[in-house]
């Protein structure tokens, strides 16, 4: 990718990110007050979660052929906020990310392996705005802007020989925002469904990695993402008191 076209997609997700916050910050001055779905003043807190699971076998590409792919992973979310207007809450979350990656694939006409272990702790602040779509307020949308700050490791071995085999640790930090639309359904008075997906997001990544007990030193990059993935949706209830 182009050093243009990188630029382009950041500046989209900042602008995107920054209308986003505008739209709230007008819904905080001048939204109908008469019948909000969650009142100024009321608290809240939940827990979400994610589960990805993707195999698949015999893939071929340019380089090789992979014999056998595992990936799998969860995410857990708790987090918790206040009302400071009437359908809008500011507040923050805490959550862990747990991946592995297992593969085996062809390479000079033996079986290589290459595994993984990632592991990342996030914080993160958000501002959410809701929007009912119900006249008894049963069921809104909201949309969430994010700022959230990470720490991680990630844990690899690859061998492609009995002789040759490569062991690599790297710990790293992270600084993302990111636009998180979803919607939520009351269940009964206090409790509420939710489910919401990753829309876009802006990462930058500091990583120090050490290969074979040798520490090559620091990598920086920014990651933009611009993706809806059904595998990726986070399912949760929240509690409103």
């Amino acid at each position: 990718m182009s050093n243009e076209k990188r630029k382009y997609q950041y500046r989209l997700t900042l602008m995107l990110i920054g209308v986003s916050l505008l739209f709230q910050t007008y819904q905080v001055l001048g939204q109908d007050q008469t019948n909000p779905m969650f009142e100024k003043g009321t608290w809240h807190t939940g827990f979400t979660m994610n589960l990805n699971n993707t195999n698949s076998e015999n893939i071929e590409n340019l380089l090789f052929t992979v014999g056998k792919f595992d990936n799998t992973g969860f995410g857990l979310n708790f987090s918790g906020g206040y009302f400071f207007a009437d359908d809008i809450s500011a507040g923050i979350k805490y959550s862990y990310l747990s991946k592995e990656m297992d593969a085996i694939y062809e390479w000079n006409e033996e079986n290589a392996h290459y595994q993984s272990a990632k592991s990342n702790h996030r914080m993160i602040f958000f501002l959410r705005n809701y929007y009912p779509i119900s006249p008894n307020g049963r069921f809104s949308f909201f949309n969430e802007t994010d700022l959230g700050l990470g720490l991680g490791s990630n844990v690899t071995r690859h061998t492609k020989s009995e002789k040759d085999i490569t062991k690599s640790y790297s710990e790293e930090f992270s600084l993302a925002v990111g636009v998180k639309p979803g919607m939520a359904v009351v269940l009964t008075k206090g409790f509420a469904f939710e489910v919401s997906v990753g829309l876009l997001g802006l990462t930058y990544t500091s990583k120090n990695v050490t290969t074979d007990e040798i520490k090559e030193g620091r990598r920086d990059k920014f990651n933009f993402d611009f993706d809806i993935s059904l595998l990726a949706l986070d399912f949760g209830l929240a509690y409103y008191f």
